[in-house]
């Protein structure tokens, strides 16, 4: 072999390895609840910098918003609602190739700033003139929360929060937005979305109260079942990152 031909030889083993290296790379969508935005991202950052060969994006929204996002566009890895009732909506429409469960998060209502000198019991909630901000039970975990709780909570306490609801959000991130801002009084979050951001909050009593389990699943939708794996065990192997946010991890 001339040297001319040698060379060329050696391009093209080197654009055949160059296009294999390629084809192997993947990119993993993890849908999951905004409630747990702060630790996921954290997760993700973390399995970036770790693996160079695929990466990890984060896609995240109300429970039911991202549910919609995957069934209308066929597309994603991993699926992590915000409680089990979307999961559950998830396997009914045959979109889920299998799941574990992670996490569980107890709601509460978080306090605004104004809302702290209102509120100091559940009762509280029933004041008259008092701004709330509840879920949209379409688009997220807690907006159906809510309508559960309202099968055991007293009928004349339910209707009177109700009453007082002035924002039925999208997401749990405008529920923390409307705190923050001091726009209502008090909005129905979890307990470690209230620590993550520094929000006091009442609890709920625990005979009206649902907490709820939150699992993660891996998607039918999926194009490499393998590095999708690689991402969903790598996630449940860094749960102590949920944990150091204060969320309470179920293994």
């Amino acid at each position: 072999m001339n040297k001319g031909g040698y060379i060329m030889k050696l391009h093209t083993i080197t654009f055949i390895l160059l296009i294999s290296t390629i084809s192997h790379a993947y990119n993993i969508y993890w849908y999951i609840g905004a409630a747990m935005t702060k630790p996921a991202k954290k997760i993700v950052n973390k399995f970036n910098n770790e693996h160079t060969e695929d990466f990890l994006y984060l896609v995240t929204g109300g429970s039911g918003q991202n549910l919609s996002k995957i069934y209308s566009s066929k597309t994603g890895d991993i699926y992590t609602p915000a409680s089990e009732f979307f999961l559950q909506k998830a396997n009914k429409l045959n979109i889920i190739d299998n799941y574990k469960v992670m996490l569980i998060n107890t709601p509460v209502f978080g306090l605004s700033k104004s809302g702290k000198t209102k509120v100091q019991s559940f009762e509280d909630l029933c004041k008259k003139d008092l701004k709330i901000a509840l879920g949209n039970p379409k688009t997220m975990s807690l907006g159906e929360t809510f309508l559960k709780m309202g099968e055991v909570i007293p009928v004349g306490i339910y209707i009177k929060i109700k009453e007082n609801k002035s924002v039925e959000a999208l997401n749990i991130t405008q529920i923390i937005g409307y705190l923050k801002e001091d726009i209502v009084d008090a909005g129905l979050i979890f307990n470690s979305v209230a620590k993550v951001n520094n929000i006091d909050y009442i609890k709920i009593p625990e005979e009206w109260n649902f907490p709820v389990k939150v699992y993660t699943a891996r998607l039918i939708y999926t194009e490499n079942k393998i590095v999708t794996n690689k991402a969903i065990n790598y996630i449940y192997n860094h749960l102590q990152i949920f944990e150091n946010n204060g969320f309470q991890v179920l293994k």
